[in-house]
């Protein structure tokens, strides 16, 4: 058990060294582009950090330089406060046109490749699906589920949670998320993520979620599904074994324990059988970013699951002010309790929003 709060920091060190990396912004052209962001490099090696689009190094980069918004998410690093980049290259030497999908990158300056499985995340751009003419929420709604009234930023971070489980399904199953027959957003809000579904050609998408003035707006605007509210508590009137994949990002990370359960057993029934499922929760490399007291870490080392409270977030919108929480798991929590659901097919840290890990299972 950690003791004092220089091993503390130690273990946040240790964890946050195997390297994190953000794009806070994006500009861009039809000739130009440019992003900026923060990198920390693993244990330090600065000079051993680049940054590419698709496999190109970008043309321009500055990189460090002081951010120290950053410095303060990551008081225990003294060296946090230098890692923010700005990168800018011409679009003009690319085949593709502009328009389409490019993949921007953190690698290691040797190896081209990515540091660790934390830092394996790309971001993506692509002007023609993440400008699609959809609908955007108003601000209200936006910030209840990204926190964020910045719509580009709101845009930007749901086309990467698209990605991010479209191409973990590529990796791990070498599918398609298009090959899929029926899919389910469980705990969709204002469609953050669920907008980037209307470009598949064969999927039946439904998004779901608790918070019914978001689920009308989808209802509304996002015409490509099925949108429906569903109760707090579980059981809901979900078809059994209808969905083959079941994607949910951000709610596990707010459910107590005993619902959390709850909803195991409901995912459960509603999946058909080998159906897949990608739930994010709040790992190791959460703590780094919001890390709970030693005592708090303490409890989750020892249990494995750690609810640190009431989350106002969802307040205005549902009567139990109790039920939204902020929540952690460790990840032989995970293997443990909920491999009496599904099983467990791998853990990916920091993978969603560059802080929440992605548990991907299968129904057995």
């Amino acid at each position: 058990m950690i003791q004092t709060q220089e091993e503390y920091y130690g273990l946040l060190n240790s964890i946050s060294n195997t390297g994190f990396w953000y794009i806070d912004s994006l500009k861009y052209s039809d000739e130009d582009l440019e992003i900026t962001g923060w990198a920390k490099a693993p244990f330090h090696e600065i000079s051993n950090v680049t940054f590419f689009v698709n496999d190109t190094e970008f043309e321009n980069i500055q990189y460090p330089h002081i951010r120290n918004d950053v410095g303060k998410v990551f008081s225990f690093d003294p060296e946090a406060s230098s890692c923010g980049f700005v990168c800018r290259t011409s679009l003009k030497s690319f085949e593709n046109d502009a328009n389409d999908e490019i993949i921007l990158k953190c690698v290691n300056k040797t190896t081209k490749k990515p540091f660790s499985d934390i830092s394996q995340k790309n971001f993506y751009f692509s002007r023609n699906q993440i400008f699609n003419n959809i609908s955007i929420p108003d601000e209200q709604r936006r910030v209840r589920v990204h926190g964020s009234k910045n719509e580009f930023t709101f845009l930007f971070t749901g086309y990467q949670l698209f990605n991010n489980c479209k191409y973990a399904l590529k990796r791990i199953f070498n599918r398609d998320i298009d090959s899929y027959k029926n899919i389910l957003d469980w705990g969709c809000g204002s469609g953050r993520s669920s907008r980037f579904f209307n470009q598949l050609q064969h999927a039946s998408f439904t998004g779901v979620d608790i918070d019914q003035d978001n689920i009308n707006w989808c209802a509304k605007n996002l015409n490509f599904g099925h949108f429906l509210t569903i109760p707090p508590f579980p059981q809901t009137s979900l078809n059994s074994s209808e969905y083959d994949l079941i994607i949910g990002i951000s709610v596990f990370t707010h459910l107590d324990e005993t619902t959390q359960f709850a909803w195991l057993k409901e995912l459960k029934r509603i999946a058909s059988d080998d159906a897949v499922l990608l739930m994010s929760v709040h790992g190791d490399t959460a703590l780094c970013f919001s890390p709970p007291d030693i005592k708090n870490y303490n409890k989750l080392e020892r249990n494995g699951f750690l609810d640190i409270g009431h989350d106002a977030s969802l307040d205005k919108v549902i009567k139990l002010n109790n039920y939204y929480r902020g929540v952690y798991h460790k990840n032989f929590y995970i293997q443990e309790k909920w491999s009496e659901y599904f099983e467990i097919i791998e853990i990916i840290p920091g993978y969603i929003n560059n802080h929440q890990d992605l548990v991907v299972m299968r129904k057995k």
